[in-house]
């Protein structure tokens, strides 16, 4: 591969997804000790603990994306800039 090409959106895309907000917890349960109310909350924590690690590993590929795009944004900059040096 020799170039990659960014749209220009995509860093702002980028940097919106990174500063939503988190998902609320569910808050749905019953106050009686049935076996519904187990079941529910045994629902609810893995929910939870789904939606965390969903939440995390997307937050690392975001972060990953971000600084790619950094990265590639001081290269186009220093090779536009060796290109008009060139000139």
């Amino acid at each position: 591969m020799s170039y990659v090409e960014i749209p220009t959106p995509l860093p702002d895309y980028v940097r919106s997804l990174m500063a939503r907000p988190p998902l609320p917890p569910p808050t749905a349960a019953l106050d009686t000790a049935c076996r519904t109310a187990a079941a529910l909350e045994r629902a609810r924590a893995t929910w939870s603990s789904t939606v965390a690690a969903t939440e995390d590993a997307m937050a690392e590929q975001l972060r990953s994306v971000d600084a790619f795009l950094h990265a590639s944004a001081g290269v186009d900059s220093r090779l536009g800039h060796a290109l008009g040096d060139a000139r």
